[in-house]
């Protein structure tokens, strides 16, 4: 039964998601950069040792022998490529290049596969939570918080639109699943525990 339900739900994050996906192809997307710790997967025809997934370094320039010069930190997305390429061309002529951005985010709360996961920012919060294995049983999709920079926001991650579940990730991004409130657990449980404290020192009192 836990185990339906739990592809039930997955299944439901995954229709959710691209729900969202379709909101914000409607809607456009702002501009987003590159931080330390995100990565660029560069492939260069016909030159391996120039192609493959580099982390951006605390410098703001990507961890590379050659790669090192390109400083790439706060550059905005849609410019990446041409700066990359415009490298390139002072050691090939006329190079063929392919860039992919990934940026970091981190799923947390009750969510199945809480992890740091290295994602395109084309992402979307829903798209995000359902590579993370969607929310657990006592997950909450309409009560996420987004924390991003010294902001935070919480949104309703199973409606779709750019204030929902159709937000684009950005860097650095925490993603928190909320929990649903669990009556005995959360309220009769811990009255519970402090009745049974006081009948104890009442008892103890009258010895």
């Amino acid at each position: 039964m836990r185990r339906t339900s739990s592809l039930v739900s997955w299944i439901a994050c995954l229709a959710l998601a691209v729900g969202a996906r379709a909101a914000t192809a409607q809607n456009g997307s702002s501009e987003s950069s590159l931080k330390p710790g995100d990565v660029v997967r560069i492939s260069v025809w016909d030159s391996p040792t120039l192609s493959g997934e580099f982390t951006v370094g605390p410098d703001g320039a990507l961890k590379h022998p050659i790669y090192k010069q390109v400083n790439v930190a706060g550059v905005p997305l849609p410019q990446l490529t041409g700066q990359i390429e415009t490298f390139l061309k002072t050691l090939q002529r006329e190079p063929k290049v392919e860039v992919e951005p990934l940026v970091r985010v981190m799923l947390g709360g009750e969510i199945r596969a809480p992890n740091v996961y290295t994602l395109a920012p084309e992402t979307t919060v829903a798209e995000a939570i359902a590579r993370a294995g969607g929310p657990t049983d006592m997950g909450l999709m309409d009560r996420v918080t987004i924390v991003r920079g010294d902001r935070r926001e919480v949104v309703d991650a199973s409606a779709t639109g750019a204030r929902g579940g159709g937000m684009l990730i950005r860097s650095g991004d925490q993603i928190l699943l909320g929990r649903k409130h669990n009556v005995l657990r959360d309220y009769i449980g811990p009255v519970a525990s402090i009745a049974a404290s006081i009948a104890a020192f009442i008892n103890l009192a009258r010895r």
